[in-house]
């Protein structure tokens, strides 16, 4: 009997073990997964985050028949400013990029210019981040399309 109840004690020990290095294994793949294969931590996330920001200003441009203003900004895809078409909210919230410098959002004619200053925090120089383009969605008409960096 003794014998019995220190195999059980045993083969639980090595199911606690196994798991817990499962779930070990999973939380390091899915950290790995995030982030884009040549690129480092915070470039990693500025792009995704210009990815659900561009998302979101199209969805806002499909809504409302226009892109925000630049006045309203990007805080028009979290909330109803001045548009009675607005059916957001078109992403969850706006933070600062990872170097904790505001995004830059312009409305131009039809179309838009969103970015990040990146690491230096100084507009227009070679280390600014634009959205990826959108090859999954079909072209269309007036819609942006972001210098290339």
């Amino acid at each position: 009997m003794q014998n019995r109840t220190t195999l059980i004690f045993i083969a639980f020990g090595l199911l606690v073990l196994l798991g817990g290095a499962l779930i070990s294994r999973s939380r390091v793949a899915t950290a790995t997964n995030n982030q884009i294969p040549g690129v480092g931590r915070r470039q990693s996330m500025v792009l995704r985050e210009l990815t659900a920001l561009r998302d979101g200003l199209e969805g806002f441009r499909r809504d409302c028949g226009t892109y925000p203003s630049t006045s309203n900004g990007l805080k028009a895809l979290v909330l109803k400013l001045d548009n009675p078409k607005w059916d957001g909210p078109y992403v969850n919230m706006i933070r600062s990029d990872p170097w904790h410098h505001p995004y830059i959002y312009h409305e131009t004619e039809g179309s838009f210019v969103l970015k990040s200053v990146g690491p230096d925090g100084v507009e227009n120089t070679a280390d600014d981040f634009y959205p990826p383009p959108d090859t999954n969605a079909p072209p269309v008409p007036g819609a942006a399309s972001a210098p290339a960096p």
